[in-house]
């Protein structure tokens, strides 16, 4: 062939130009990429810069793709590298074009005068559900800082466990043009909001989804593949997801789980000491509770079934049923377990739109 394409370019056509689902754009890549070769072929046989045509060959690889299909499409997934400061976190959505990373940045925008009087303002261009999530997220946050300070978890003399009621926090979600909508954002929230309050940045390539309760609890979302390839591409090595999705991930294929060391989480006492890890905090911080990265080669039977995964509650089939005709989860709460949505997740959250679905 007078025309090659290396490996390289091939990986730089997929992440920097054909992100969406199927291979069509791709294809269109591919054709438009050979014609301009075609025709560079023979402008050049035409003018006598090839005495034998059949002996030209083009190669194509990274350094000069730009010169056949133009300026990327897509630039870096990454906007704080090699490492998040404090108050960013990555989180995890999906949306027509696939799975991609979330930043959510916390920020102090004021100390306030008066004791008490501290509050969070979100920007972002959020849908409803998400702002409902980062009101959660915030009383949340303040409740676990007082307990980490209380038990002696973390240094009381270098946070404060007052520090929200004295400052006026900012929590904001980039690509503000960008439509953002699902509760699946809320343990990243919580942890983005930790994080600023201690000063402490989370651990390095760490993401996150999961929906979060009042008293900390991780619910399930949806598109667990989408969003684990999102992760993928943007160089994520430990991913934290809630206990529920153990199923969805044990579905994926292993060449899309290599190299990903993953948590599964009930309670958000779990998903802190995932993301603090690294940091020195007494030994009182580490609950027994605190899943070990997961083996995706070793199967689970029941009796293997992890203790820190709590009792699943089904929907009644008529609860399935109305849930099929609405297209709504139902959520069965109960004192001894978790609540679980039904196999599939939030509405919201598992629908690809134009809009980012966290």
């Amino acid at each position: 062939s007078q025309v090659q394409v290396t490996d390289e370019a091939l990986d730089d056509l997929l992440r920097w130009y054909c992100r969406e689902s199927g291979v069509r754009s791709l294809q269109q890549h591919l054709e438009r990429l050979h014609r301009k070769a075609a025709l560079e072929l023979t402008t050049n046989a035409k003018e006598g810069e090839e005495e034998d045509q059949e002996e030209q060959t083009i190669v194509i690889d990274s350094s000069n793709l730009a010169k056949y299909v133009g300026l990327r499409k897509f630039m870096t997934d990454r906007i704080y590298e090699p490492e998040t400061p404090p108050g960013v976190v990555i989180g995890l959505a999906f949306n027509s074009m696939g799975g991609a990373i979330l930043y959510i940045e916390g920020a102090q925008a004021s100390q306030t005068a008066k004791e008490g009087s501290g509050r969070l303002q979100v920007t972002g261009h959020l849908g409803d559900v998400m702002q409902e999530s980062s009101q959660i997220a915030y009383t949340v946050a303040k409740r676990v800082l007082n307990q980490k300070i209380t038990n002696g978890d973390i240094d009381d003399g270098d946070v404060d466990p007052d520090w929200f009621d004295k400052h006026t926090v900012h929590l904001h979600v980039p690509e503000g043009a960008t439509p953002k909508d699902g509760p699946s954002a809320g343990i990243t929230m919580v942890t983005s909001l930790l994080s600023l309050a201690m000063g402490r940045p989370v651990k390095p390539d760490l993401a996150m989804t999961g929906e979060i309760t009042l008293h900390g609890k991780v619910l399930r979302i949806g598109g667990v593949k989408q969003k684990l390839m999102g992760a993928r591409a943007a160089g994520m090595t430990t991913i934290i997801l809630p206990e529920d999705n153990r199923d969805d991930w044990e579905k994926i294929e292993d060449h899309v789980k290599e190299g990903i060391e993953v948590h599964f989480v009930t309670d958000y006492v779990q998903v802190f000491q995932i993301a603090f890890e690294h940091l020195q905090v007494n030994d009182a911080a580490v609950p027994s509770s605190v899943p070990p990265p997961f083996d995706h080669g070793r199967l689970l039977d029941d009796d293997a079934r992890p203790l820190w995964s709590n009792d699943v509650v089904e929907n009644d089939s008529n609860n399935n049923s109305n849930n099929n005709n609405n297209n709504e989860e139902v959520i069965v709460p109960t004192l001894e377990s978790l609540p679980r949505t039904k196999k599939g997740g939030n509405a919201n959250d598992d629908k690809p739109e134009a809009t980012t679905t966290t």
